[in-house]
């Protein structure tokens, strides 16, 4: 085998047609080579929760930043959505949640948007029902399972989102009106899921360990109720 002068003044052997064809994702040594973008995914969360190719891409409402207007929303990330039948996340917060930029909003829409919204709180509270009974029996089947069932995983995500887009729409956060349906539809506002494993301790005191956060929750309720009322006064003129 010939030998190659490189550019610094060495001698290394040729490469021989034998040779194994190096990795462009490996090093000289081997090793991976440091790519902090390919370690972080979407909203500074660790990469097992894969990046959105579509977040980050111009595109949406005119604005950067947002998937296409087309479809609203970019395709599932793998894992997300409906359960995979014991494909668990290892994940705390396998949750994601995308609001649109604020853009033009029509005046009549939203002079009235507390009396269009109404069928949809309707809906709600009846969906509110069923979903404390699937929550109940989803908590105990989590605490001697360390998981929830896929069709309560599945029943919850999909009360949730609804609730996300209809309460996004009363607030003025969106002037698209919110589908009936309990789907990951084309919508400015989308909230995806997938099911994780949890742990039985905190599933046992899940009530008490939420006490803090609903007490800021209800403080924050309060002050979001006074200022709905001076940006729907903004917004209308």
């Amino acid at each position: 085998m010939s030998e190659t002068d490189d550019l610094d003044g060495t001698y290394r052997p040729a490469p021989s047609p034998s040779d194994p064809v190096p990795d462009p994702r490996f090093g000289p040594a081997g090793q991976p080579w440091s790519d902090p973008s390919a370690q972080a995914g979407p909203y500074g969360q660790p990469g097992a929760y894969g990046q959105l190719s579509a977040y980050g891409q111009p595109g949406a409402y005119g604005q950067a930043g947002y998937w296409p207007a087309v479809a609203y929303a970019p395709p599932v990330p793998p894992g997300y959505g409906p359960s995979s039948g014991g494909n668990l996340a290892d994940d705390p917060a396998p949750i994601l949640v995308k609001f649109a930029p604020p853009t033009q909003q029509r005046r009549v829409t939203v002079l009235f948007r507390s009396i269009i919204t109404i069928p949809h709180l309707v809906a709600l509270s009846a969906l509110s029902v069923a979903l404390w009974v699937v929550s109940f029996i989803g908590w105990f089947v989590a605490l001697f399972t360390g998981e929830l069932p896929p069709w309560a995983h599945t029943f919850i995500t999909g009360v949730v989102r609804w609730q996300a887009r209809v309460y996004a729409y009363l607030f003025l956060l969106t002037d698209a009106y919110p589908p009936f349906s309990l789907d990951d539809d084309a919508y400015p506002v989308r909230l995806v899921t997938r099911q994780t494993s949890l742990n039985r301790v905190t599933v046992l005191f899940r009530i008490l360990v939420a006490i803090p956060a609903a007490i800021l929750t209800g403080l924050a309720a309060s002050g979001l109720a006074a200022l709905s009322i001076v940006a729907w006064l903004i917004t209308l003129v």
